[in-house]
């Protein structure tokens, strides 16, 4: 009797050993489709991730030119104003006398000196990597300005002698 029951019981035992094998790969493959699952996932974020990257990136250099656009009007204009007004100024000026022309003379070639140091700020702001960009324009703004002055100083000390 002893054998008949270990003779069922063996028949049984490889039975649920062989289910809990079944049982466990089946629980492996799971694991291997949620791992690849999860790689797929992972890999459609940073797929995400790096076109919303692109995107912002293109957003900037967009913005950048817009802002570079901005300041060649700018400086554009700003030369255009000065030029205009010097030309003005060189016609008053010829009626004020040989010394106020010659005063003139001498303050506009330290002018174009002064000119020509403000267009190399303007050019290097014009060709900036994003990076210096907000500095190389500043600069470029200080220095128009410093011109604007000394013109506006120098016509105001004119007239008034």
């Amino acid at each position: 009797m002893k054998n008949k029951l270990f003779e069922g019981t063996l028949p049984l035992t490889a039975a649920v050993l062989g289910m809990g094998l079944m049982v466990g790969a089946c629980e492996d493959k799971s694991a291997e489709d949620t791992v690849e699952e999860a790689a797929e996932d992972t890999a459609d974020a940073a797929r995400n991730l790096a076109d919303r990257a692109e995107e912002a990136g293109e957003d900037v250099a967009d913005f950048l030119r817009e802002q570079k656009n901005d300041f060649d009007n700018w400086a554009e204009s700003s030369f255009e104003e000065l030029d205009n007004n010097m030309e003005d100024f060189t016609e008053e000026v010829e009626d004020m006398g040989d010394e106020a022309q010659g005063e003139w003379a001498e303050w506009k070639d330290s002018f174009e000196d002064q000119r020509e140091k403000v267009a190399e700020k303007i050019e290097d702001a014009r060709n900036a990597s994003a990076d210096n960009w907000r500095e190389a324009k500043e600069e470029a703004e200080e220095a128009m300005e410093a011109l604007e002055k000394s013109y506006n100083d120098f016509v105001e000390r004119m007239k008034s002698n």
